[in-house]
């Protein structure tokens, strides 16, 4: 109910910390002195490492933690790109960028890495226009800086004229 209403009742400086570690235990004495709550085996883990992968050399770098199967199919699509230097024509790389984004929600970052160009690149020779035309959705619409903004193909009917 007393609400202070200036510094007047607060203590000046540290006239009430102790001056030394006096109040501080010396020992370990307050911790437990035996570790029996811990498990005293690894029964609740796997037996071996079977199927874990053997490495992750081929896991992205990123924070976008592409599977490694996913990862490597990727790549696969994009190969043509990545290996062509900058000489990919407009129409190879708006065709590759579809495939990318057939299945799954890419960020431009994820884009950017396996087509081996700069997000800034992308964005504005390709991504915005595929958004205007109506090839790709974003994840987040109207939130185009947003962190979590991804791209992915628009469903189209391909059996369309049957």
């Amino acid at each position: 109910e007393h609400l202070l209403s200036s510094s007047e009742h607060l203590p000046s400086s540290s006239e009430h910390l102790p001056s030394s570690s006096e109040h501080l235990p010396s020992s370990s004495e307050h911790l437990p002195s035996s570790s029996e709550h811990l498990l005293s085996s690894s029964e609740h883990l796997p037996s071996s490492s079977e199927h874990l992968p053997l490495s992750s050399e081929h896991l992205p770098s990123s924070s976008e933690h592409l599977r490694a199967e996913q990862e490597i199919n990727l790549l696969q699509i994009a190969f043509p790109i990545r290996n062509s230097g900058k000489k990919a024509s407009k129409a190879m790389m708006e065709e590759t960028i579809l495939a990318l984004c057939e299945t799954d929600w890419l960020t431009l970052r994820t884009l950017a890495r396996l087509l081996d160009r700069k997000p800034d690149y992308l964005r504005n020779h390709y991504i915005t226009q595929m958004l205007n035309d109506g090839r790709l959705k974003s994840k987040m619409p109207g939130i185009p800086s947003h962190p979590g903004q991804a791209y992915r193909k628009t469903e189209t009917n391909s059996r369309s004229g049957f």
